[in-house]
């Protein structure tokens, strides 16, 4: 892979292999950002996407997905449902009535990674 970042919107070639590696992490860590109840992986899984594309750069939101998407529609659909908090991690924990400072501070940890996730995919852009 790269040694250094890439300037802002410019796109690398990547070696196949590498950009294999990249689809299936990128992949992994969208589905959990969707899919996962617990709000800590979500948190950690936007981190994983972010340091992907601090890497790797611009190209890693143009992997083409095994649905022939490009990387970005699906990782755009589910920050959309974070920020609207309409994830599956923030909409289960709605259906539990127990308001502590837990529950308080994992929602702080999700949109905290959230905002870093979209602050890393506007200094590739």
């Amino acid at each position: 892979g790269p040694n250094e970042p890439p300037a802002k919107g410019v796109s690398i070639q990547l070696h196949p292999i590498v950009e294999e590696m990249c689809k299936v992490s990128l992949s992994t860590f969208i589905n959990m950002m969707n899919e996962d109840c617990e709000k800590e992986p979500v948190a950690r899984a936007c981190e994983g996407v972010s340091e992907i594309i601090q890497k790797i750069g611009i190209v890693g939101l143009t992997i083409i997905t095994d649905d022939k998407k490009r990387m970005i529609e699906p990782l755009i659909t589910v920050l959309t449902k974070l920020i609207n908090e309409k994830a599956n991690c923030q909409v289960a924990t709605k259906f539990e009535q127990d308001d502590n400072d837990d529950d308080d501070d994992h929602d702080h940890i999700v949109m905290e990674s959230v905002c870093d996730l979209i602050g890393t995919l506007a200094k590739c852009m």
